[in-house]
């Protein structure tokens, strides 16, 4: 496994899997258009540069936000999602202290990752995520503070 700069070259399968995973995902257009912007991304590939998944932020210093997170479902629940946003919450510490996500109510294997990842609640956003066949879900928004990068690389193990 290896882990790459986000580029143009992964959009087409990013958004692939990313429709996968999503009940409104983004189309290739729209991945363009946040790289092309403020946003930073990186894609985990495994041996034979198959997308295993992706992670993006807006990068405002000193605050990233969490864009986006998708491990190919059929490798979920194997750490894939961890390892890479570990990885790029280290990258990112260097210019931003404290990062933030909003994540689906419903989405408790993702709730619990970012618990693990020393991520706290800090709001609730209403209505926030629409759902597939009409209707809105409410967000739950975290933060976790990350410019200390050296905590990130052990732990949690």
């Amino acid at each position: 496994m290896r882990i790459l700069e986000l580029g143009e070259q992964h959009v087409p399968a990013v958004a692939t899997l990313h429709g996968s995973l999503d009940s409104s995902p983004w189309n290739s257009d729209q991945w363009r258009a946040a790289l092309a912007n403020v946003c930073s991304g990186w894609v985990l590939l495994d041996t034979n540069d198959a997308l295993v998944g992706y992670v993006v932020f807006q990068i405002a210093p000193p605050h990233a936000e969490l864009l986006n997170l998708g491990i190919a479902q059929k490798l979920q629940g194997k750490g894939y999602g961890e390892a890479l946003l570990r990885d790029a919450l280290v990258r990112v510490a260097g210019t931003c202290e404290k990062c933030l996500l909003d994540v689906r109510r419903s989405n408790i294997p993702a709730i619990q990752l970012y618990l693990k990842m020393g991520f706290e609640p800090i709001a609730e956003r209403r209505d926030y995520y629409p759902v597939a066949g009409g209707g809105r879900e409410d967000a739950l928004v975290m933060q976790r503070y990350i410019q200390d990068a050296c905590n990130l690389t052990d732990e949690s193990r």
